[in-house]
């Protein structure tokens, strides 16, 4: 899979559809401009600003995987027991 690396996000745009806080965002990675949306915790969506900076944890040789990584992601933030794999 790569190894994990950060980078600075651009907010893009923030909205609500549903009860549900989102967020749109840009980064780019040796020259190249990925963006996605996902949605948030109100707690740290209240903290956001469109054109504010948010940090993004990718896997260096595929940042669309974090499409994939959503679901899993939201069930760790909620609580609930979610998967993994241990690299170190």
């Amino acid at each position: 899979m790569g190894r994990c690396r950060e980078a600075d996000g651009l907010v893009t745009r923030l909205w609500n559809r549903r009860r549900t806080d989102l967020v749109s965002y840009a980064f780019t990675v040796d020259g190249v401009v990925y963006t996605g949306e996902c949605s948030i915790a109100t707690a740290h969506w209240a903290n956001l600003r469109t054109a504010g900076t948010l940090p993004i944890r990718f896997f260096a040789l595929e940042p669309w995987s974090m499409i994939q990584l959503r679901r899993d992601r939201w069930l760790a933030a909620e609580g609930a027991a979610t998967g993994g794999v241990v690299l170190r």
